[in-house]
């Protein structure tokens, strides 16, 4: 299957997956379960398949590569501060009743993200020297 033909089948199966959630009147559980899959599983397999072939084109994949070892170094240095903020998470979590803790659920991710990004480019440049 093309790369165009895949992000139009995930394309279509997230939007069928939104109209599922916001169309249908009181949802059972099971429904709007089906719905956030239909939207996040097509999407996300799209992603990790057409990421996985743009690697096999550059070659990045292989452990020669420069990309292949700025990916493992940011991904060793992002390692302690995702663990530094699980752990404020979880202290969130216990403590802070209510959505506060969804919001630093989403805090966390977004840093640990931004983190392993920076980091990777940071490397990358130095490698690239």
């Amino acid at each position: 299957m093309s790369t165009r033909a895949l992000w139009i089948v995930a394309g279509l199966c997230a939007v069928v997956g939104m109209a599922l959630l916001y169309l249908v009147t009181d949802p059972a559980f099971w429904v709007q379960l089906l719905g956030i899959w239909l939207v996040v599983g097509p999407l996300g397999i799209a992603l990790n398949l057409t990421l996985g072939r743009r690697r096999r084109e550059r070659r990045e994949d292989s452990p020669d590569s420069i990309e292949h070892q700025a990916a493992i170094a940011a991904r060793s240095d992002t390692f302690e501060v995702s663990l530094i903020l699980v752990l404020l998470l979880l202290l969130a979590l216990v403590v802070a009743p209510g959505q506060l803790p969804w919001l630093w659920a989403l805090l966390c991710l977004t840093v640990m993200l931004a983190t392993f990004w920076v980091r990777y480019t940071v490397r990358l440049d130095r490698l690239r020297g």
